[in-house]
């Protein structure tokens, strides 16, 4: 069988979780404050999947939430640190806690070898100490899977685990055990140990096995752990087994008559249910589960549980409920009266309703009639008492059950009008006349019927006089409070009409005429919301004039409309003066549709009162704003837009002339408009729109003005043509150019990743200096950076990392528009290494800078940007990618970091084995050193001297130079230990990729290379020297420099 089972390992975090590590071979995967493995262990002929947690935080680990979510526990310690041990002995009663057996393995071990203690002894001293553990001692994490072997059989048999191994030598400690126990009357654990005992006994075939069994199982039969028992003969003695099986259930049954005698009827009924449920799964004895469920029964009717007794006969076979509910009807009856006698009408009315229920389904209706008896009864009871309790309702709804009752059952009716009497008299003294009339109908007595209908009358009468009496005293209560709320209101509101008014002066004075206005206007809602509409109306019309005087029109519309109608249009006539004068002044506004809102409300709120001739001085006014507005338009947007909204303004005034004003009389000019419409063609070169609008001119001084511009525009247009033939030569130039760039660009691309190691690998002694500038945005200093970097690249020879240099200091100067230092740089790199004929002429970066200054010349934006983005081709940095795309208002990219690939470890030998070979060979001649100290003044004394003051590029470009001169003089000897220093200096200085590539292009110009590679075996482990840097592997690097 398979089981998935989560284990705990507990112990000092670090040594625990470097065992685990060992003893799986595996990592594990990081939680909160645990590691978590998995694994697969064989337990005998089950599998077991387990989940193993190695717990690294011991400290603010929750050990109440973590300890009862595991199955088995393993504690790694170390026992000569007393820290150790007492951590495991703090953490026992916490795990002892959990109300489940949680098996639990200790292993003593220390990482740095064998324990230096006695195996026996220590066993022994946890043994007793501890019975209910597992101990190993020295177990090495590669035989780690015996304690989960040992722990996940005990987990699998819910028992203390027990390591099969030595289990002899526990079985003379259990024996002891047990008997100290025993004599110290502690069964419990004695019989525990016994059983282990027996247990090993079995394991080594000890002929006594059998005794210890029955000796365990009769003490746990000491205690009443009569199941314990029968489970230790369930394998070898069934019949004894059962006997304890049914002891076990005598003992259920006596639990349940001592709760039954201390009258814990419902306890005892659970109890009992209980013990015919374990019977009926256990013993299959059906009269024994009969009899317990009887005895539930009786329990839950003694509990007034009526119907969890019923809920158990519907488990009994249908034909014994018959005589069951026989059995206890007059029990059932006995209950009711016990609580009616407890005054719990209610609860002995609801378990008769149940049983008469369960008893009518039955059919069993010479009971029911008892139960139909006893209820009515109980409800005449309740009826009395929710009368005497003033609950006429309750009351009510008792008396509608009682006659139910009689009508369903066809019962003879009680007499019951002595209580009716009482609770009719109650309802009509409530006034509740309809309720009482129908109780009235229901009695038994004509003559109490009579009485009771006379006292109800008697009641109304009475009720109608004090109501009519109450109505009139509190109308005429209510007309003397109006009297006199009226002449106070009056006087309250004159008061606060002069309240309000000073109010508003004071923010007039302060200039703030809108709160003013806000104000007198609230006041107004006021007074109109108290039924002062006249008052309100009034008090409206100054804060409408306060409005008009602060030039707040929005405001003032508003509030206008909140005016009555019969006011508005004396109001107008009054405020018309005033009125324009705003109007005008609003003139000063910049904003032109706010003005527009403005006079369209005007114009309608005075045509609204008929006050035409008031109207069309608003609209005079109107149309000089929009004139205004129309030239002012064409004269900031001098474009085909701007005369687009000129012309609407034009249509819109004469839409205003024709609708409100006399156009024979009133007539507008546009000369000012339509001259400078005129110059925006002019301009536009739209000499046809031009000469239209010329035409509409009236003023000639006007119309000769434009008649010499359109002249003047025509002469010059022949010269533009001209002009623009001569760009379209120079565009096809610039063609070819992309062209040629597109194709280099492509193959920079292709070298992008290797250009990108090698100057990564020169970050540190080329670049930092100029990026540092460049992230704090200070391009002169970082441009001056990359100038230096130009020079030395061009030095070793890395052309297209100069480049690159240059490249970045042009996109610098572009950024900050400084195109003429940029073609000052050209120039300055052009002159300085033309006369060496040097390769940087000819590199991508060099080549796209070109095109893109003669881009920059003729202010092709587009294609600047577009050209631009070459520079993404190149190999470089993200501050400098940063820039690029900051100009070019692109997002950066985030790159994917690749995995570096590792040597076996065959491999790795095999290059040992050939550095070694080559070692072999490698000489050193006393002449061969004589004669390089004779060179040394002359090729590597400066050298030297840069490497004791730290200036380590410096020195690697001087022995690479030395290599350049040894080797022109066939001096290849020397010329091969001048390149291996200067290869060397630049692994430890920058990378090994950017040194890899050095040696390759100094090699490459040394045509029989390949002769020194034969000749000279300290050339031959340089390229197993560059393996060594790359996989970093510390023991060949050392070798090689050896």
């Amino acid at each position: 069988m398979r089981y998935v089972f989560k284990v705990l390992v507990m112990g000092e975090p670090e040594s625990t979780y470097e065992y685990i590590v060992r003893a799986f071979q595996d990592a594990g995967e990081e939680k909160h404050a645990y590691y978590e493995f998995y694994k697969e262990i064989n337990a005998l002929e089950d599998i077991c999947d387990l989940e193993v947690d190695v717990l690294t935080d011991i400290i603010s680990a929750d050990y109440d939430e973590v300890i009862p979510t595991v199955d088995g526990i393993i504690f790694l310690i170390n026992p000569l640190k007393i820290d150790e041990f007492e951590f495991f002995e703090i953490s026992l009663p916490i795990i002892n806690s959990v109300k489940r057996n949680i098996p639990i393995v200790v292993i003593f071990y220390d990482k740095n070898g064998i324990l230096p203690l006695i195996t026996n002894d220590i066993l022994e001293s946890m043994w007793l100490n501890y019975p209910d553990l597992e101990v190993f001692i020295n177990l090495s994490p590669k035989k780690f899977h015996q304690a989960l072997e040992c722990l996940s059989l005990a987990m699998i048999a819910a028992e203390t685990p027990l390591n099969i191994e030595n289990a002899w030598l526990r079985f003379p400690i259990f024996i002891e055990l047990a008997n100290e126990y025993f004599k110290e009357q502690n069964y419990y654990y004695a019989a525990r140990a016994m059983k282990k005992a027996a247990i090993i006994s079995e394991i080594y075939n000890n002929s006594e096995f059998m005794i210890h069994y029955e000796q365990a199982a009769f003490t746990f039969s000491k205690i009443n752990l009569f199941l314990e028992a029968s489970e230790i003969f369930n394998k070898f003695d069934k019949r004894k087994a059962i006997d304890f099986k049914k002891l076990y259930h005598r003992a259920m049954i006596t639990e349940g008559n001592k709760l039954f005698n201390n009258g814990d009827y419902e306890l005892a009924a659970s109890q009992y249910e209980s013990a015919a449920q374990w019977a009926s799964i256990e013993l299959e004895d059906k009269k024994l589960v009969n009899d317990c469920f009887k005895l539930a029964i009786n329990s839950f009717i003694s509990a007034c549980k009526v119907e969890n007794a019923f809920s158990i006969l519907e488990r009994l076979p249908h034909e014994e409920t018959s005589g069951i509910l026989s059995e206890v009807s007059e029990k059932i009856v006995d209950a009711a009266e016990y609580l009616s006698s407890n005054g719990e009408l209610e609860s002995a009315r609801d378990q008769l309703y149940y049983s008469i229920n369960e008893y009518q389904r039955e059919g069993l209706y010479d009971d029911l009639k008892i139960f139909e008896e006893k209820v009515i009864e109980i409800l005449i009871k309740l009826l009395e008492q929710k009368i005497n309790e003033n609950d006429l309702y309750a009351a009510k709804n008792a008396y509608d059950e009682i006659e139910n009752i009689w009508e369903t059952y066809e019962l003879e009716k009680v007499d019951i009008d002595n209580k009716l009497e009482k609770l009719i008299k109650l309802l009509l003294e409530e006034l509740n006349f309809g309720m009482a009339t129908i109780l009235i109908n229901k009695l038994n007595s004509l003559e109490l019927k009579k009485e009771l209908t006379e006292f109800s009358v008697k009641i109304e009468e009475k009720n109608k006089k004090l109501k009519k009496k109450e109505i009139n005293e509190y109308v005429q209560q209510g007309v003397d409070i109006i009297q006199d709320f009226y002449d106070a209101e009056e006087n309250i509101i004159v008061e606060m009409n002069s309240q309000k008014k000073e109010e508003s002066n004071e923010y007039i004075k302060k200039g703030d005429f809108l709160k003013a206005a806000q104000i007198i206007k609230n006041h107004s809602i006021f007074l109109k919301d108290i039924g002062k509409e006249e008052a309100g109306n009034q008090i409206l019309i100054k804060s409408l004039d306060i409005l008009i005087e602060g030039n707040l029109f929005d405001n003032f519309f508003e509030f206008y409309s909140d005016l009555k109608d019969e006011t508005k249009k004396n109001y107008l006539i009054r405020i018309y003066p005033l009125f324009i004068e705003k109007l005008e002044q609003l003139r000063a506004e910049k904003d032109f549709t706010n003005k527009e809102k403005i006079f369209e409300k005007s114009n309608i709120i005075f045509r609204n009162q008929q006050l035409y001739e008031k109207s069309r001085e608003i609209n005079k006014l109107f149309i000089k704003q929009i004139k205004k507005e129309a030239l002012k338009i064409v004269e900031i947007e001098s474009n085909l837009s701007g005369i687009e909204k000129s012309n609407e303004l034009r249509k819109k005034i004469h839409i205003i002339a024709a609708a409100y004003l006399d156009v024979e009389k009133f007539k507008v000019n546009f000369d000012k408009i339509y001259k400078k419409i005129a110059e925006i063609y002019i301009t536009l070169e739209d000499f046809s729109s031009a000469q239209t609008f010329s035409d509409k001119i009236e003023n000639k001084t006007f119309k000769n003005e434009i008649h010499k511009k359109l002249a003047k525009v025509e002469t010059s247009k022949a010269a533009i043509k001209t002009k623009k033939a001569k760009e379209s030569v120079k565009t096809e130039i610039l063609k070819e150019k992309l062209s040629l760039i597109k194709k280099k660009g492509r193959d920079a691309k292709q070298d992008q990743e290797n250009e990108m190691k090698q100057r990564t690998g020169l970050k540190r002694s080329y670049f930092k200096n100029a990026l540092e500038f460049v992230k704090k945005q200070d391009f002169d200093k970082a441009i001056n950076a990359y100038k230096e970097s130009i020079i030395k690249l061009n030095k070793i020879k890395k052309y297209n990392l100069a480049g690159v240099s240059l490249a970045v200091a042009s996109l610098l100067l572009i950024k900050d528009n400084r195109i003429d230092d940029l073609i000052n740089l050209m120039k300055d790199i052009k002159e300085k290494f033309s006369k060496s004929g040097n390769l940087l002429f000819e590199t991508f970066p060099f080549t796209l800078i070109e095109y893109i200054i003669d881009l920059k010349k003729i202010e092709d934006e587009p294609k600047l940007k577009e050209a631009l983005s070459y520079l993404e081709y190149l190999p470089i940095f993200e501050e400098e990618i940063l820039v690029l795309y900051d100009y070019l208002g692109k997002k950066i990219k985030k790159e994917e970091k690749t995995e570096k690939t590792t040597l076996d470890p065959g491999e790795i030998a095999k290059l040992r084995k050939q550095i070694n070979q080559i070692a072999k060979n490698i000489e050193k001649k006393s002449q061969d050193i004589a004669k390089r100290k004779m060179m040394k003044r002359d090729y590597w004394d400066k050298a030297i001297k840069e490497i004791i003051n730290n200036n380590l590029q410096e020195a690697s470009l001087i022995y690479l130079s030395a290599f350049q001169k040894l080797a022109d003089k066939k001096l290849l000897k020397y010329a091969a230990v001048s390149l291996i220093l200067g290869t060397l200096i630049q692994i430890y200085d920058t990378n090994v990729q950017f040194a890899k590539s050095i040696f390759a292009d100094h090699t490459k110009e040394v045509l029989n290379f390949n002769v020194i590679e034969e000749t000279l075996p300290e050339i031959q482990f340089m390229k197993y020297a560059f393996i060594a840097y790359e996989e970093d592997l510390q023991d060949l690097i050392q070798i090689c420099i050896n």
